[in-house]
């Protein structure tokens, strides 16, 4: 007798094979696995494509485009939001994987809904100045500034 038939007569018949009761992974939760990538990734570009020429995707991370120095940050904010959020339902759909596994799933989208609703603040301006026209520590709305320790009138 040969080999192969050998080792084929001792494989189990496949209807011996205990019958799980519920799939490994929910389909739901194959398509928000699926869809997390797809999500950061489009939400990159777009809000990439929306940044000044002063945005760097070299030097700066994708949460300076979520910052509150980003243009339309609510872009990057809601992208990083809906890929926390399919960590969550991926985890909630694994029913056939270890705790472990899925428990570092949901860490991994509470984290980043966390990113999401912290931003990076915008970067520090210079004492003194103001993102209008006119100084803060001027006299009138748009005088000259007073001199440090001047009272201030107005108040």
């Amino acid at each position: 007798m040969s080999t192969a038939r050998w080792q084929a007569r001792r494989l189990p018949i496949p209807a011996a094979w205990p019958a799980r009761s519920s799939p490994a992974a929910r389909p739901w939760a194959v398509v928000s696995a699926a869809l997390a990538p797809v999500l950061l990734t489009g939400g990159y570009l777009v809000a990439d494509a929306l940044q000044p020429a002063s945005y760097s995707p070299v030097r700066k991370t994708i949460s300076v485009m979520a910052g509150q120095a980003g243009t339309d940050r609510w872009i990057m904010t809601g992208g990083i939001f809906l890929v926390g959020g399919c960590y969550l339902v991926t985890a909630a759909g694994l029913t056939g994987v270890r705790a472990s596994a899925r428990a570092l799933l949901i860490v991994a989208g509470l984290a980043g809904i966390g990113i999401a609703a912290s931003p990076e603040p915008a970067p520090a301006r210079p004492r003194g100045t103001s993102p209008g026209p006119c100084s803060a520590r001027s006299r009138s709305p748009c005088g000259p500034p007073s001199p440090p320790g001047a009272p201030r009138r107005g108040r």
